[in-house]
């Protein structure tokens, strides 16, 4: 149950929607760390500023 648990929060904290794209990201299933994620951030950032171009 626990893992239930941690699952769920994981999915919570990242679960990403775009209203004008309308589209949601769901990478709570990849194996990272919170590091490596936060080192990504910037990268999704350009990656859905350029979609939206």
């Amino acid at each position: 149950m626990n893992g239930d648990l941690n699952s769920w929060d994981k999915f919570c904290d990242y679960l990403w929607f775009d209203k004008k794209l309308n589209i949601w990201l769901d990478i709570s299933k990849i194996n990272f760390t919170n590091e490596e994620i936060k080192n990504l951030e910037e990268k999704f950032v350009d990656v859905f500023s350029s979609i939206k171009e």
